[in-house]
C-alpha cells in the first residue's frame, strides 16, 4: 500500500476539535460585526438637528468643518470622528451607540487625533511630557467651535490654557523682570512646543540657547573670550519665566557670580555697603561684557 492510499477512502483527516473551533470563530466574528460594525451613516445635517449647540457656533466654519477630512470608510463631517450615527440617531441619542470622546481613555483620544495630525504638529507627541501625563488634545483644543484668537483652536487665550494646569508659573506674570506674556506679546508656545519636542522641557528648538538666540541674537557670539556658562546654557544665570531680580537673573549679583567665583583677583566676599561689587550692577559694574568679549583686552570681560 502506498503511503498516500489512506486518502482514497474519502474520509477527512481533520482533527475532531478543529470544526467546533472554526464555528466558534465565525460566531464571534459575526457577533463583533453586529455590535461593532460600521453601520450606516446619517450625515452631518442629521447630527446637527439634535446637537443644536454645535450648530449655533457654526461648526461648518470651524477648521474641522471646512476641512475635507474623512474616516470610518470615508465618512465626512461629524461621523469622520464619531463613527456611524444611525443607531445613535434611531435610539434618540443613546451615548453608548456612538463614539463619544468623553468616554475614551486618553490614549484612544490622542490616537484618534493623531490619525490625521501625526505627520505635522504632533510628530513628537509620543515623546512629549503631555502624553506621558495622559493629557489629550481636547484638553487644550476645541473641536466644535471657531476660535478667532489662534488658528490652532485653543480653548482660550493660549497662555491661560497652559496656566490652567501649570499654575505654579502664574506668579511669574507679575514679577519684576519677565517676558511680556501678560501683555499678549508672547505666549508659552513662543518657547515651548506643547505637542512635544526632542529638546529638554519641550523647547521648540534644538537647545535652550538656540531658542534664546532667536530673540537675543546679540548674545550668540562667537566671542574671542567666551563666558563658558553662557555658552552652555542661558538658564545658568537667567530664569526665563521671570524673576524679581534685574534681567531675570536667578539670585542677584554678587551672590550669583560668587556661586562660581569664590576667589579672584580681589576680595569677593561682601564688604562694606559702598563697595563697587555690592551696589548698582555689582560685579558687572566692571565686568560689563559678561556674555563674552571680542576686545583684545577683554579676557576679564571688562571691555
Amino acid at each position: 500500500m502506498s503511503k498516500f492510499d489512506h486518502r482514497s477512502n474519502g474520509r477527512s483527516r481533520t482533527k475532531p476539535f478543529a470544526i467546533p473551533l472554526v464555528v466558534l470563530c465565525l460566531v464571534l466574528l459575526f457577533s463583533w460585526a453586529q455590535a461593532e460594525g460600521p453601520g450606516k451613516y446619517v450625515g452631518q445635517e442629521t447630527c446637527l438637528e439634535c446637537h443644536d449647540t454645535v450648530a449655533e457656533v457654526a461648526f461648518e466654519f470651524t477648521a474641522h468643518g471646512m476641512s475635507d477630512i474623512s474616516g470610518w470608510d470615508g465618512a465626512a463631517g461629524c461621523e469622520s470622528c464619531h463613527g456611524p450615527g444611525e443607531a445613535h440617531s434611531d435610539s434618540g441619542g443613546e451615548i453608548e451607540l456612538i463614539l463619544s470622546v468623553t468616554r475614551l481613555e486618553p490614549e484612544a483620544v490622542s490616537k484618534m487625533c493623531l490619525s490625521c495630525h501625526e505627520g505635522d504638529v504632533a510628530a513628537h507627541w509620543q515623546s512629549g511630557s503631555h502624553d506621558a501625563f495622559d493629557a489629550t488634545c481636547v484638553d487644550c483644543h476645541t473641536v466644535h467651535e471657531k476660535r478667532t484668537m489662534a488658528s490652532s483652536a485653543v480653548n482660550k487665550n493660549t497662555s491661560e490654557t497652559c496656566l490652567s494646569c501649570h499654575m505654579d508659573m502664574r506668579k511669574h506674570l507679575y514679577q519684576r523682570s519677565r517676558h511680556p506674556l501678560k501683555e499678549g506679546l508672547m505666549s508659552c508656545v513662543s518657547c515651548h512646543d506643547p505637542h512635544g519636542s526632542p529638546a529638554i522641557a519641550s523647547i521648540s528648538a534644538i537647545t535652550p540657547n538656540d531658542k534664546c538666540y532667536q530673540c537675543h541674537a546679540e548674545q550668540r557670539g562667537p566671542f574671542l573670550f567666551p563666558h563658558q556658562p553662557v555658552a552652555e546654557d542661558c538658564t545658568t544665570c537667567h530664569n526665563p519665566h521671570g524673576s524679581n531680580q534685574a534681567s531675570m537673573l536667578e539670585p542677584a549679583p554678587p551672590r550669583l557670580c560668587q556661586s562660581c567665583h569664590l576667589f579672584g583677583h580681589h576680595q569677593t566676599v561682601p564688604g562694606t555697603p559702598r563697595q563697587a561689587w555690592n551696589v548698582n550692577r555689582s560685579c558687572v559694574n566692571c565686568h560689563s561684557r559678561i556674555h563674552g568679549s571680542n576686545h583684545p583686552s577683554g579676557v576679564m570681560f571688562m571691555r
